[in-house]
């Protein structure tokens, strides 16, 4: 009788230790960062930040999402009024994602103490404190404004601090994404008017309920940016050099390709461009006529055309959203003599993944980023205001920025 229920007990034991493998081998993602992070209220909508949707991309039953994005946070402030929320919640084996130096060459400011000691000391505060918990830091740069320059390409508003980041990744062994230079690899291949106009806050008139006038924002994501760094970014963790970012890629979920169209060929001065999806995920296809060229509505890939809008702020006819399911698709943006294109694919999930964005467009090398130096910014110190003047608290949403080469728009 004491055998039976000694072997009762250890299987007990042993069902013990499978159901808590079980529970304990979910792990969570904490996403730190400003307003480019953070997630946006329903309103603000095309407006989101790269942690809205990003839990989209990992399988529920192993990972959870938790974006702590705040609007107008530096990477002190962040520390000093929001970091403590997340420290007291991560446990080991959770990633922590921090991602600072939009705001702090404004706010990112103590009496005393340079600001490039006031970033590397509080960015240093939340890597060690995350490694105490046996979590995983990344350290991301910030994605660069869509600022296009005919002599550098694309400006590098945000100065020293993606070099900082880089610093200190290697000064502290901790893995990194450099999304500086893979954004500003993106934003060149996609070109200026695609950037803002398809990833950025710069709407026309029309477009959304809830921006009648129009919106000139070239800092901001709405949805298609916001997905898209995303996306850039679960691609570098799934071939990342460090294990524990790549272990990553295991826990994501299934993606489906859309592929789209546009008939008669060079009709539009723009179009979404094809790319892949998780399941649920809301998925946003736009396109732009050219002058004279008049646009006849969205065709699935069977070829009828599709109508209504997941998204109850989209006014324009240009604009088609839904819901992704689980089968890879093909949408065509059919023009007048224009044909809809049908999808022949099997509808099968991707077994395949982009390791990174073109390295060489137009003969222009992009793969470097270019990093303003203290010098180089004395020239343009003049002109610096038009970048930078961010004011006026916005309800918990960052702060109004008004003025950047004629782009305006809420938060930081």
């Amino acid at each position: 009788m004491l055998g039976f229920l000694g072997k009762l007990w250890q299987s007990a034991v042993i069902l013990s230790m499978f159901f808590a493998v079980g529970v304990f081998a979910k792990v969570t993602i904490y996403m730190c960062g400003d307003s480019t992070m953070q997630d946006w209220r329903e309103s603000a909508y095309p407006k989101q930040g790269i942690g809205q949707n990003f839990g989209y991309f990992f399988n529920a039953n192993l990972v959870t999402v938790a974006n702590r994005g705040a609007g107008g946070t530096a990477a002190n402030t962040y520390y000093k009024n929001n970091w403590l929320g997340v420290a007291n919640e991560i446990k080991a084996g959770d990633y922590v994602v921090i991602q600072f130096g939009i705001n702090d060459r404004n706010y990112g400011k103590e009496d005393g103490i340079s600001q490039d000691s006031v970033f590397k000391k509080y960015i240093t505060k939340m890597v060690e404190e995350s490694k105490a918990k046996n979590a995983i830091p990344i350290l991301i740069s910030p994605v660069r404004r869509s600022d296009f320059r005919p002599n550098d390409s694309i400006y590098e508003s945000y100065h020293q601090y993606p070099r900082l980041v880089r610093e200190l990744a290697e000064r502290l062994n901790v893995p990194m994404i450099d999304m500086d230079t893979l954004s500003r690899n993106y934003l060149l291949s996609v070109g200026q008017y695609y950037a803002l106009h398809y990833l950025n806050m710069v709407l026309d008139a029309g477009e959304y309920s809830n921006y009648t006038n129009g919106n000139s924002d070239n800092l901001h994501l709405q949805q298609n940016g916001a997905i898209a760094f995303g996306r850039i970014t679960t691609e570098q963790m799934r071939v990342h050099a460090n294990p524990q970012v790549k272990k990553l890629g295991d826990y994501m979920a299934k993606m489906y390709q859309v592929d789209v169209e546009v008939s008669p060929e060079g009709a539009d001065s723009a179009t979404t461009v094809s790319s892949y999806y998780p399941e649920g995920i809301q998925v946003t296809l736009k396109t732009t006529p050219k002058a004279g060229k008049k646009f006849l509505g969205w065709y699935d890939g069977n070829g009828n055309k599709v109508s209504g809008n997941s998204e109850k702020t989209v006014q324009s006819n240009l604009i088609y959203t839904f819901k992704m399911g689980k089968q890879s698709t093909k949408f065509t943006a059919v023009y007048e003599g224009g044909t809809p294109k049908k999808y022949t694919g099997n509808g099968a999930a991707l077994t395949n993944f982009p390791t990174g964005t073109p390295k060489k467009l137009q003969g222009v090398q992009v793969d470097d980023p270019i990093i303003q130096t203290d010098t180089s910014e004395k020239i343009i110190s003049k002109k610096m205001a038009k970048f930078f003047d961010a004011h006026k608290p916005d309800s918990g949403n960052g702060f109004s920025e008004n003025n950047n080469a004629g782009f305006t728009g809420e938060g930081f």
